[in-house]
């Protein structure tokens, strides 16, 4: 194996390998990174047999040779390739499958493996392929992982729900104590899709659609009875999906209220972080909240000390006093964009729905925690 590449390309394309890769996995080879040189481009590919990733590069000379191998330090070779210069790198292999690199002045070798015992790159045969916009997946994404459940004992739970349905495309998580629902229209694409996405997958998806750039602002999406493929360019992601049947979320989502609050989205954001901090070493932190004439009263209470404070804000209907999870209403809050927030409320045993203002498309409810 021998090619020349782009020493900030190939930094790029490893960091992304990296973020799927175990490194308290029971076969050794999976802690590695496979490299393979097809026709002068470099690929490099990574696996934790849920989740799978292959990123291209393209050679800068004519003299390379086809060839492969698995480095097996791989987190030592991209702090390597970090602290190389913006210049070019040689990378080829020896008999003994070890890589050398080297570039300007600099020269190294790391031990690698036969790439014979690598898994082989999942194949996925769909005809369900759309196309959607790399900035609107980020914010579907960025709105609703963070209510991925993490409990194994609802494997269902530990997926975010993927569907499509007369053009429209829906994005869902929920973990038992807080759902959220991104919605968006979809053109182009008649066919309907229910898929259950791993938590692990959604979420190291967000960080690679952060890094990379394509040429197109669209990616395609394709799916199968099994797996999920998402081509973003010159980088691609397979997933295997979650099996089972996902919560009704349409049925928990109720339209009657009480109680309307309409209230400056980051005015609330801010008192929210500000009670957070006052019991930071807390894991379930509780706020309270009393609405009525016209403006928000939040207190929390810890040991570290109290937070009084009022925000002022529209309300229609009833006054109500009602208690959550700190960091559960304020996940929902800081991922809105608009101005303002609406809160309907029922009662303080019942759940409460937050919307942005004259949005629909996105919808966050959180159980209130019960007061004594």
């Amino acid at each position: 194996m021998k090619i020349t590449i782009s020493q900030k390309e190939f930094n790029k394309s490893l960091s992304n390998a990296l973020k799927i890769v175990e490194r308290s996995t029971t076969m050794p080879i999976l802690k590695g990174i496979k490299l393979e040189v097809k026709d002068n481009r470099l690929y490099i590919s990574a696996t934790d047999l849920l989740i799978s990733i292959e990123s291209s590069i393209s050679g800068l000379d004519d003299e390379y040779e086809n060839g492969s191998l698995v480095v097996e330090s791989a987190n030592i070779l991209l702090e390597i390739i970090k602290r190389l210069p913006d210049e070019n790198i040689k990378l080829n292999t020896d008999l003994m499958n070890n890589l050398n690199v080297h570039c300007n002045y600099s020269d190294f070798t790391l031990n690698g493996l036969s790439s014979d015992e690598y898994p082989e790159w999942p194949e996925v045969d769909s005809n369900q392929s759309f196309q959607i916009e790399k900035d609107l997946l980020m914010d579907m994404i960025s709105k609703t992982e963070f209510a991925i459940s993490n409990d194994q004992a609802r494997p269902v739970l530990t997926g975010a729900l993927l569907e499509i349905d007369n053009n429209e495309i829906v994005l869902v998580s929920l973990d038992g104590y807080r759902l959220a629902v991104r919605k968006s229209k979809l053109d182009n694409f008649d066919k309907n899709i229910s898929i259950i996405i791993p938590g692990k997958a959604i979420r190291k998806l967000l960080d690679i659609l952060k890094t990379i750039k394509t040429d197109s602002e669209n990616i395609e999406i394709k799916s199968s009875e099994n797996h999920i493929v998402i081509n973003m360019g010159e980088t691609t992601m397979v997933s295997r999906l979650l099996d089972g049947h996902f919560l009704s979320y349409k049925d928990i989502i109720r339209n009657e209220y009480n109680t309307k609050v309409t209230i400056d989205k980051n005015d609330f954001k801010l008192a929210l972080e500000r009670a957070s901090y006052i019991d930071r070493e807390g894991h379930n932190s509780l706020i309270k909240l009393k609405i009525e004439s016209d403006r928000l009263v939040i207190r929390s209470n810890s040991d570290t000390g109290d937070i009084n404070e009022i925000i002022l804000c529209e309300i229609e209907g009833e006054p109500i006093e009602i208690a959550f999870n700190t960091r559960y209403i304020l996940d929902g809050v800081k991922v809105i964009d608009t101005e303002k927030i609406n809160m309907y409320l029922i009662g303080d045993v019942h759940p409460c729905i937050i919307n942005p203002e004259n949005d629909p498309m996105y919808t966050y409810l959180i159980l209130p925690v019960r007061l004594a």
